[in-house]
């Protein structure tokens, strides 16, 4: 069986918790904008188009990640670069719309 978000596994506290993580994470990308730019042109990740349910589908590039994974610098930069990626490609989310979408997919 494919693995699936449990939202209440997390309590209302831990989503809480992730949710001021993700918000966290937000606005450090913003901060790091300038800090960010190298990254989208080394070409780290890229959104390839729709898969075959029609989500947008990113690709991150393997080869060109291990150069933003030399020190806990670097790979904090690519965590808020794929953090401001995804945000951007799935619209605004919260942990607890996460947990509401992976609750319709398994009752679907």
């Amino acid at each position: 069986a494919p693995l699936a978000f449990r939202g209440d596994a997390m309590g209302d506290e831990g989503e809480a918790r992730a949710e001021r993580l993700y918000a966290a994470l937000l606005r450090g990308a913003a901060d790091a904008a300038e800090e960010l730019a190298p990254l989208d042109r080394a070409g780290v990740a890229y959104l390839s188009g729709p898969d075959k349910a029609g989500r947008p589908a990113v690709v991150l590039v393997g080869s060109r990640v291990h150069q933003w994974c030399e020190s806990a610098a670097s790979r904090r930069r690519l965590l808020l670069y794929l953090v401001r990626l995804l945000d951007r490609v799935s619209g605004p989310a919260t942990a607890a719309n996460a947990a509401n979408a992976a609750t319709a997919a398994n009752a679907a």
